[in-house]
């Protein structure tokens, strides 16, 4: 900022101050999609099911999901373009490959979410109320159930990921300190 104010606007000030714009973005995008996964996956998916008739879950949950992983997905996106000119500083690539393998792998697991579990949990959840009441009942039951669980299981590989991600970006920043 003194930069700016002083007139002195050198390539280095401007690399510096666009190093702090992408490590913003890459740590809002990490913050927001943890908050996120952890937010659905803890607070949101738990109420739902428990408060709400089954039908009224499934219209809410619904309609929740595809928000939730678009909002994945842009994150990834900021995550992987704040972070990407870390790749071309050599004491920083160990750390940064690892930060971007932590993220690929989140994105790959929302992915398969998004556009797998998802619409086949919502598809087992209709069948199973429309047929209430009949044999095929219980086997919608148990495959709507075992899609749940799955769902869970693969949002705690996503936070994990994140995790991942978030101790990588802890390197990249200590990393990068210890050489100033």
């Amino acid at each position: 900022m003194e930069a700016l104010q002083s007139g002195s606007l050198t390539p280095q000030t401007l690399e510096e101050g666009l190093s702090v714009l992408a490590l913003f973005v890459t740590t809002l995008g990490l913050a927001v999609w943890m908050g996120s996964a952890v937010f659905g996956s803890f607070v949101v998916a738990p109420l739902v099911n428990r408060q709400l008739q089954p039908s009224q879950a499934r219209e809410m949950l619904n309609q929740l999901a595809p928000r939730q992983h678009w909002l994945a997905f842009v994150c990834a996106a900021l995550m992987m373009l704040g972070s990407g000119g870390i790749l071309w500083i050599e004491r920083l690539r160990t750390p940064a490959i690892g930060f971007f393998a932590c993220t690929g792998f989140a994105l790959l697991i929302e992915l398969f979410l998004g556009l797998v579990m998802a619409p086949r949990a919502s598809r087992l959840r209709e069948r199973m109320q429309s047929s209430a009441g009949t044999e095929w009942n219980h086997d919608y039951r148990g495959s709507y159930d075992h899609a749940v669980r799955m769902s869970g299981f693969l949002n705690a590989l996503i936070m994990l990921g994140l995790v991942g991600a978030c101790g990588f970006l802890a390197s990249v920043l200590s990393w990068g300190q210890a050489q100033h």
